[in-house]
């Protein structure tokens, strides 16, 4: 099917093409009655307009990227549903990269996104970056806007306070009655939330005068749901071994359905024997009566999207980091 011009409105309307041009640019020389006679016509034609070609002309894409390790997780969907909402009252489209779950990836899409132009603005989610690439957006004066991927007053950055969600699962756990509380971690290296966490963790168990053991941490870098629950369950079976009464997964409620369902098996009573809290609040943790620690996502991605977009459509506009609170579910666990 051949594209529709603007040559083949005018043509169809008996008029200049400059006119149709103009009209749709709601340029004050055209007669109201005219645009609305363009309008009309582009409709009945299937008219699309030709955004590259425009984007050339005004240097501007109207494209805000989400750069994120993957989709296959409800913390990533759950914050592109935040974008998503604020997207609908907005003139900018959003367009994904996914990494594949590989982190190196990330950069390689950051790098294409960058050098192709096909963005005013760049959201990532979760990953850390190095600060070469973040210096190289700022000379190019792309706007970045880090979601849980830490601070830097080189970029916009919101962060749940992950540092706060490691003490308050730990004084929850001492102040049960815990003696031995343990944490499950993602990737430490490059997932800034699992890094915090277990420094807030350190840190409350510090406060309360008691020694934090290697053995009473757990990690493992996966991503997928399927995985997670592998994850969690090969992690309990090591944890209760080694004595802990108390886990706090800071890698999501997945990875603690997946230590319910080895307490399950092995009857295990919870929380009379072991103590346990997720992070995220989904779906699943309603539905096993899990306690966790609730991250305000969606609103999360709906400030993301905002910043992004105020910052796309002015140079001038200052960065800002926030912190957003978490907030501890007490349920049966």
């Amino acid at each position: 099917m051949k594209r529709v011009t603007l040559k083949d409105v005018a043509k169809e309307l008996g008029v200049a093409f400059s006119t149709v041009s103009m009209a749709l640019s709601d340029d004050k020389t055209i007669s109201q009655k005219m645009k609305e006679k363009v309008k009309k016509k582009i409709q009945e034609m299937g008219y699309h307009p030709n955004r590259s070609a425009r984007n050339l002309v005004n240097g501007k894409t109207n494209n805000i990227a989400v750069v994120t390790p993957g989709l296959f997780s409800l913390y990533e969907m759950h914050i592109v549903r935040g974008m998503e909402l604020q997207m609908v009252k907005s003139k900018y489209d959003l367009i994904l990269y996914t990494a594949k779950y590989d982190w190196g990836e990330v950069h390689k899409e950051l790098r294409k996104i960058l050098y192709e132009q096909t963005a005013d603005a760049v959201i990532v989610i979760g990953v850390m970056l190095e600060n070469e690439i973040v210096e190289e957006f700022k000379k190019a004066k792309i706007p970045l806007v880090l979601v849980d991927s830490g601070t830097t007053k080189k970029a916009f950055t919101l962060n749940v306070d992950n540092y706060e969600c490691g003490r308050i699962a730990a004084r929850y756990f001492i102040k049960k009655g815990s003696k031995k509380p343990a944490i499950m971690l993602g990737n430490t290296k490059f997932a800034f939330s699992q890094s915090e966490r277990l420094r807030g963790f350190k840190a409350a168990l510090k406060e309360k005068g008691m020694k934090f053991k290697n053995e009473m941490a757990y990690e493992k870098p996966d991503y997928l749901p399927e995985d997670l629950r592998k994850v969690g369950f090969a992690a309990a079976e090591v944890l209760v071994k080694n004595g802990t009464d108390a886990i706090y997964c800071a890698s999501g409620d997945y990875v603690a359905q997946g230590i319910y369902r080895y307490c399950a098996v092995n009857n295990i009573t919870m929380p009379e024997t072991l103590m346990l809290v997720g992070t995220d609040n989904f779906d699943v943790a309603d539905a096993l009566n899990l306690s966790t620690i609730e991250q305000p996502l969606v609103g999360m991605g709906m400030k993301a999207f905002e910043l992004a977009e105020q910052a796309a459509a002015d140079e001038g506009f200052e960065s800002e980091t926030l912190f957003f609170k978490p907030k501890l579910i007490i349920r049966k666990t």
